[in-house]
């Protein structure tokens, strides 16, 4: 289909949304488009799994799958909350990106933060949000939010 001929369907929906909310604007806006961010999102680093029946004995690779998403904290870097949740974000979206649907599936998929220090603060904001927090050797904790 030629450029010209493509319909704008966001601005279908920013109009519409415009409309069911116009008297509530006074308190609210509506973003059409919203870039994220200034810089393309990056992870930094992925290991792959090319066979799942390997294990591997160490305290990490241990949790492997086929698919290991990692953020890295280094020294004098602090973690977040909002640097748990945009590592949670960034795994989803590196399984969609340029795939077929379902090419790669959650099961499929570990999410790793390592940093310099023990993240005490950010376990505890975990364990209150309900994930299920374990000791699995000295220094090392895991996180873990869904049943399989």
């Amino acid at each position: 289909m030629a450029e010209e001929h493509k319909t704008d369907y966001h601005a279908g929906l920013v109009a519409a949304l415009k409309t069911k909310y116009d008297d509530h604007y006074d308190f609210m806006e509506t973003i059409k488009e919203m870039i994220l961010g200034e810089k393309p999102p990056r992870l930094d680093a992925v290991v792959l799994k090319k066979d799942p029946e390997q294990h591997l004995a160490d305290e990490i690779g241990c949790f492997f799958l086929e698919h290991n998403v990692f953020e890295f904290k280094g020294y004098g870097d602090g973690i977040s909350i909002n640097d748990v949740y945009k590592i949670e974000g960034y795994a989803p979206f590196y399984m969609t990106i340029d795939r077929k649907v379902n090419e790669i599936t959650l099961e499929a998929v570990t999410i790793t933060v390592l940093q310099y220090r023990f993240p005490r603060d950010i376990l505890k904001k975990l364990e209150t949000k309900g994930c299920t927090v374990k000791q699995r050797g000295e220094g090392m904790r895991t996180a873990q939010q869904y049943s399989h």
